[in-house]
């Protein structure tokens, strides 16, 4: 299973043997060098097993990953657009839902008021 890499310039089995040689001293240089990778050719699933790798790798050199590192990947947009979709949408129903209950509790303390003008009130 040989791919072409098509921007970057690596391939899956470079980015397997730069994983392997990982050290606490050229942690960052790899993370470095595999982002455009990532974030560019890599498919989903082989984004995913490499970013969890690497958090695997991490750990094992007594570094951290970077928050938020090759979040901007191509292959996570279109569940990245989807989420967002989602959310607002989920949003907007919120906001009229909200209006909605507003604009009931109005009419509700508008016939209220109605109410104690129509009473007479017996002395």
């Amino acid at each position: 299973m040989s791919t072409t890499a098509e921007k970057t310039g690596l391939t899956h089995k470079a980015v397997h043997q730069l994983m392997k040689k990982v050290t606490a001293d050229n942690f960052a240089e790899t993370l470095d060098t595999l982002k455009p990778f990532l974030e560019n050719d890599a498919g989903i699933s082989i984004y995913t097993k490499t970013i969890k790798r690497l958090g695997k790798v991490a750990k094992d050199v007594g570094k951290e990953m970077p928050e938020g590192y090759a979040l901007e990947a191509a292959c996570t947009k279109k569940r990245r657009d989807k989420q967002t979709a989602f959310i607002q949408t989920k949003e907007a129903e919120q906001k009229e839902a909200e209006e909605a209950a507003a604009a009931e509790e109005a009419a509700a303390a508008e016939a209220a008021a109605a109410d104690a003008e129509a009473e007479p009130v017996e002395a």
